[in-house]
């Protein structure tokens, strides 16, 4: 069949392949053209798993990404050869140009394969979306994630910023509150007293703010204003892991933002809220019971290394257990 010559997503790819011949200085058809889709979460798993592609598939590695996932990146900068800039690309509609091959587009999103019913597998085997994501990769399940690497400047950055806002080394906690993959939230009031508990035990908190130039919503308070008795921040997402090192404690809702802090030297707390929520979501997958943390079969220990604590939170927990033998 001959394609389409007024497919958008055609012409796309085809000024794509220009770009790669004017900037990069290897020939597309030796590259692999990998796309990173969805959150934040989504992007760590497929960037974390670049080493073990190369070192399972060969050729070059090309990444093909939004531009606000320019700060992300930094911290895989050379887990790739070659980067293209691509501004809001509708991954459904181009999925008719996607395959598999040195030289093509390819997505590896679970959602956009298999008629999104790959996430079914996490409901009924002991599989996580990471080993969907190296299913996709075409890697064995045996494949291993690489942590991210902070640039010295982004460290120096970070330094800068903790300064700034008055944060006190090692008897801070980075807080992040909010993940837009769980229906299920605590509520304002709950982490307001969080915040009272932590300033009595003699701990500063910062929570991190909306970032409209990050282009991500890893918010808390954006609809109701700040969570009282936390200092508001906003930084690039790079900067998130330098901070929590700074700050010796992070404690976050399960989100893609926990993905970046589970490779942070600081003692880590990952609360898993799962219910009430819709079963199943909008996506077909019921987020009470599965995903990659303690919700679901696959731990941050066993995907990343680092001894982070997993929580489940049922809308009865209480702050006070959250915090109990953390501190």
């Amino acid at each position: 069949m001959e394609p389409n010559k007024n497919d958008p997503y055609l012409r796309l790819w085809q000024n794509i392949c220009q770009m790669h011949r004017q900037n990069l200085g290897y020939p597309v058809e030796e590259s692999w053209f990998l796309f990173p889709a969805a959150g934040i979460g989504d992007q760590v798993l497929l960037l974390s798993l670049l080493p073990a592609f190369r070192q399972h598939h060969g050729g070059k590695i090309t990444i093909c990404a939004d531009p606000r996932m320019e700060s992300l990146i930094q911290l895989y900068r050379g887990y790739f050869d070659g980067l293209i800039s691509v501004d809001g690309v509708n991954v459904w509609a181009f999925r008719p140009h996607m395959r598999f091959a040195l030289g093509q587009p390819y997505v590896p999103w679970n959602a956009v394969h298999g008629e999104g019913r790959l996430y079914d597998f996490c409901l009924d085997h002991d599989i996580s979306l990471a080993d969907l994501t190296r299913h996709l990769l075409h890697l064995p399940r045996s494949a291993a994630t690489a942590p991210p690497i902070v640039p010295d400047v982004v460290r120096g950055e970070a330094e800068r910023r903790f300064r700034a806002l008055g944060l006190v080394p090692g008897r801070t906690v980075i807080l992040a509150p909010v993940a837009n993959s769980i229906p299920a939230r605590m509520p304002k009031e709950w982490w307001a007293r969080l915040v009272q508990l932590l300033a009595e035990k003699g701990f500063t908190v910062a929570v991190n703010q909306r970032n409209a130039a990050r282009g991500f919503d890893m918010i808390t308070g954006a609809d109701d204003g700040p969570i009282p008795g936390a200092i508001p921040f906003d930084c690039p997402l790079a900067e998130t892991l330098p901070l929590a090192d700074l700050a010796g404690y992070h404690l976050s809702a399960r989100s893609g933002i926990s993905e970046i802090l589970a490779f942070s030297t600081a003692k880590g707390k990952i609360l898993y809220p799962i219910g009430p929520s819709p079963s199943p979501g909008p996506d077909g997958l019921d987020w009470r019971i599965s995903h990659l943390g303690a919700g679901g079969t696959v731990s941050i220990p066993r995907l990343y290394g680092r001894a982070c604590e997993e929580i489940n939170m049922l809308p009865q927990t209480t702050p006070d257990e959250v915090l109990k033998g953390w501190l």
